[in-house]
């Protein structure tokens, strides 16, 4: 294997890491139940319409990590519930 072709399997690798950690985040923020996806609109408007409806808004991209997207699910659990009271 060539220096060149190593690099591309790496890079190919890195690509495969970040659609799992994606798709890991997107079942544990509840999967096809609950997503939304838009290119007419941005990420700003629709955590606007989130705010303005009362439903939590998560919002899953490169900068993800799986331990503080649990975390801020648990206290979203928490924060919704209450407000639900």
């Amino acid at each position: 294997m060539q220096r060149g072709e190593q690099r591309c399997l790496l890079r190919g690798r890195h690509h495969l890491d970040a659609y799992l950690l994606a798709a890991e985040a997107w079942i544990q923020a509840g999967g096809a139940h609950h997503t939304a996806f838009s290119f007419d609109v941005c990420a700003q408007q629709i955590e606007m319409l989130a705010e303005m409806a009362g439903v939590e808004c998560v919002f899953i991209d490169n900068a993800t990590e799986m331990r503080a997207l649990k975390q801020d699910l648990r206290l979203g659990e928490i924060y919704y519930g209450i407000r639900g009271l």
